[in-house]
């Protein structure tokens, strides 16, 4: 009977480390299954920024890109605004020199001088004579 008790007290607690050993084995579970949704999570997560970083470095090397171009066109119109106004004061140059010229031939013309030729008008006239 003594052994028969012993027996049945060796079995209720093993039954009771059985019970306790499986609440613990379920904690664990759970805490798993935690740290793999969280794993999980974390991996998206991850994914999600990648792709993030990947099309910022895509609109960067874009930008980059127009900003290159942007620069290249700059340096085409300030080649270009260079040479009008190159152009433009050489054309002033030549409408101040035009000027120039008809005021002098208004000025010669009007002291009896043949502006075409440069000579007195009497002159012109007796060279024409002469060779005519």
């Amino acid at each position: 009977e003594d052994r028969e008790t012993s027996l049945i007290e060796e079995r209720d607690e093993l039954k009771t480390q059985i019970k306790k050993l499986k609440k613990s084995e379920q904690k664990q579970k759970n805490k798993t299954t935690d740290l793999i949704n969280q794993v999980e999570f974390l991996t998206d997560e991850i994914e999600k920024h990648k792709t993030s970083a990947r099309t910022s470095l895509e609109q960067i090397r874009a930008l980059r890109a127009i900003e290159k171009n942007l620069e290249a066109d700059n340096r085409d119109y300030v080649a270009e605004v260079c040479q009008l106004q190159k152009e433009i004061s050489e054309l002033k140059m030549r409408e101040s020199k035009t000027t120039n010229i008809i005021d002098l031939n208004e000025s010669l013309r009007s002291s009896g001088i043949n502006a075409e030729y440069g000579v007195p008008k009497k002159q012109l006239r007796r060279e024409e004579k002469r060779a005519g």
